[in-house]
């Protein structure tokens, strides 16, 4: 869950960034305002994640800490703790989470896929397209220059 927080935090950042910038226009970046929208299914995608977790981790921690009493033989001790896992697994997200672990078609249909990797892979290779621009009139300039 603290890796969730800390990807909410550091889309936050971003986001903050971003709206300094505006969100129609970047010199940068041509591909700016679709940039944007992707940061914000991201951002979207780890805020619904967490409140979520967030729903339903209170009562989780206090079976998991009654789970764990001393007091308990260890096979009821063994029995709880299945279903405290059993109710995590079947929390929406954590489910969806956890297909991330199965074959390759199941992963690619994921909310974890579809809103979060797929946004990411697609905002960074704008962003890298606009670099290699950049970079490549940039060499063009030099090599004019030296002729």
């Amino acid at each position: 869950m603290r890796l969730i927080i800390d990807a909410g935090l550091e889309l936050r950042l971003i986001r903050h960034e971003t709206n300094a910038i505006g969100s129609k226009a970047n010199p940068a970046f041509a591909e700016w305002p679709r940039i944007c929208d992707r940061i914000d299914v991201m951002e979207q995608y780890i805020e619904n994640l967490a409140t979520e977790w967030r729903l339903n981790s209170k009562e989780l921690s206090e079976r998991q800490r009654r789970a764990e009493a001393p007091s308990l033989q260890a096979e009821e001790r063994q029995r709880q703790q299945f279903d405290i896992w059993r109710d995590i697994s079947a929390i929406k997200s954590v489910s969806d989470l956890l297909e991330e672990t199965g074959d390759r078609e199941s992963k690619l249909k994921t909310k974890f896929a579809t809103k979060f990797i797929e946004p990411y892979n697609s905002a960074m290779g704008m962003m890298i397209n606009a670099s290699l621009v950049s970079i490549r009139g940039a060499d063009k300039s030099a090599a004019a220059c030296h002729r």
